[in-house]
């Protein structure tokens, strides 16, 4: 009898070894854990404590609809320029990790009684969150399916895993580290994405280069 077939590998084991093997994908990683702890900051403390007490609990869901809002507007925008040969996407997914540090460094270092009397300009950090969201949810997708295209079960899987973990660890731990050292935390992330996004690009188009130029 023919030895039994082996069960194909996990779609974990499967994101894991793309990790393990794939440079860009490790310089791709940090945008996505930024939009992880991005977003467990911006529900967490500035939804809960700050925002909700600027335009009273009431006004809390219409505030939280400014983030979707914003990013279903740019998102046609974004895609449509990430898409123009002399523009690209790594310049946006650049953006998204700004938008990710400016909002949390606001946030951070400016005192609670300025947040909350800021009343409804609060949005303004919202629509900031929402820009980034849209680059997450459109030209950050679209790059995975650039450089992964054999392989873009696991290359998703990353996503999820890297911005779920993320905001999974913020959630629990920004309550305890408090506004300044959380806002830092996700400053950080968002610098070390600006950082490694363009370098991500650059070993892609490395290896495209080499592949190129190998004889068929």
């Amino acid at each position: 009898a023919p030895p039994p077939t082996p069960p194909p590998p996990s779609p974990l084991r499967l994101t894991f070894d793309l990790l393990w093997t794939r440079r860009e994908l490790q310089l791709l990683l940090p945008f996505n854990v930024a939009f992880g702890l991005a977003g467990a900051f911006s529900t967490g403390y500035i939804s809960g404590t700050p925002a909700k007490e600027a335009v009273g609990k009431h006004n809390l869901g219409l505030l939280n609809g400014v983030a979707p809002l914003a990013a279903s507007v740019v998102i046609p925008v974004f895609s449509a320029a990430a898409a123009l040969p002399s523009v690209g996407k790594a310049p946006f997914l650049v953006l998204g990790a700004v938008c990710f540090g400016v909002q949390a460094a606001v946030v951070a270092y400016l005192s609670h009684e300025r947040l909350v009397s800021l009343g409804w300009q609060i949005s303004a950090l919202y629509v900031v969150f929402g820009v980034g969201r849209a680059v997450f949810e459109s030209t950050n997708k679209a790059v995975f399916a650039d450089m992964f295209p054999n392989d873009q079960e696991a290359a998703y899987a990353s996503i999820v895993v890297a911005s779920g973990a993320a905001f999974t660890a913020g959630f629990a731990a920004f309550p305890y580290l408090g506004p300044m050292w959380s806002g830092t935390a996700c400053v950080v992330v968002a610098v070390l994405a600006c950082l490694t996004t363009p370098l991500a690009f650059r070993v892609h188009h490395r290896k495209r280069h080499i592949a190129s130029m190998t004889p068929a």
